[in-house]
């Protein structure tokens, strides 16, 4: 037979127990989804980029040229678009401007593996794309009869450059 605590003893341990299993889930919450790098924070202009980007362009179509969910994106428009109304920088609109002129003096090129989420990744085929949180993951506007979301890489669809936006 046990002896079970009762009394103040028993309520005080019990909120004891409940309080590190929700630090333990929070923790474990954190570094599964690995939410905010030490590197990025709420406010930089790479993650409002990103959250402008999931907000207003998730499931818009892809349109060669498109700078709005009206016309439909394409991959440099939603990534300027993003920049421009999330975090009020101007990069620049298409992808080789972009790279010309170093996101119009905002890019600062930084190693693949130490890109964020918010980071801009290009691609060698002249894509471009912004890094989520979540692992070889990223947001953007594909290709013709596909919609705005996020994409997985593959052993042959991978970024090449990783830029982040100051």
């Amino acid at each position: 037979m046990q002896i079970l605590p009762h009394g103040r003893h028993a309520r005080s341990s019990r909120r004891t127990t409940f309080s590190i299993l929700i630090l333990m889930l929070v923790f474990m919450l954190t570094l599964f989804l690995n939410v905010l790098p030490a590197k990025a924070s709420i406010s930089s202009p790479g993650n409002q980029a990103l959250n402008w980007a999931e907000h207003y362009a998730a499931g818009c179509w892809y349109d060669y040229g498109g700078t709005s969910c009206a016309q439909g994106y394409d991959c440099s428009g939603l990534v300027s678009q993003a920049f421009l109304h999330g975090a009020g920088i101007w990069i620049g609109r298409d992808t080789f401007t972009q790279l010309a002129t170093n996101g119009e003096g905002h890019f600062h090129q930084i190693p693949l593996d130490e890109a964020r989420r918010g980071d801009i990744l290009f691609y060698g085929t002249g894509h471009e794309e912004i890094d989520t949180s979540w692992y070889h993951m990223t947001f953007g506007a594909q290709e013709p009869g596909t919609r705005v979301g996020w994409h997985e890489w593959s052993g042959w669809w991978q970024p090449t450059e990783a830029f982040e936006v100051w």
